[in-house]
């Protein structure tokens, strides 16, 4: 089963990628400035033959930057504040929907390479 294709569980991922589209912390990462836009795309992903794994909410930010600092603590901020956001949606869920939505963490890519 897609996780991706449930209403809630899809409306809790437009959610984090709003929050993290805007996110004052895009810029001081370096994804976005004054002249770079970005574009951030949400998922839940679980590795292919790694059934014991737990899924990860994976964050895909397309940019041309070139100055993007992969080292900063603003990477945690920007996982913590998805997690953050996902769990406040998840709350209200059904125990059921609960269960198959507890996740391994958070993935950040840039430009489809992990780098958090």
């Amino acid at each position: 089963m897609d996780l991706n294709n449930i209403s809630e569980i899809s409306t809790a991922l437009e959610k984090v990628r709003e929050r993290t589209q805007n996110s004052g912390f895009m810029g001081l990462v370096g994804f976005r400035t004054d002249d770079i836009e970005c574009r951030v795309t949400v998922n839940i992903k679980k590795e292919q033959g790694q059934p014991e794994e737990l899924p990860l909410i994976v964050i895909n930010i397309e940019s041309s930057s070139t100055e993007v600092d992969d080292e900063s603590m603003f990477l945690e901020r920007i996982a913590d504040a998805a997690v953050e956001e996902f769990e406040a949606e998840r709350g209200s869920w059904s125990s059921e929907l609960q269960e198959m939505t507890e996740f391994g963490g958070v993935q950040l890519q840039l430009n489809d390479e992990v780098i958090y």
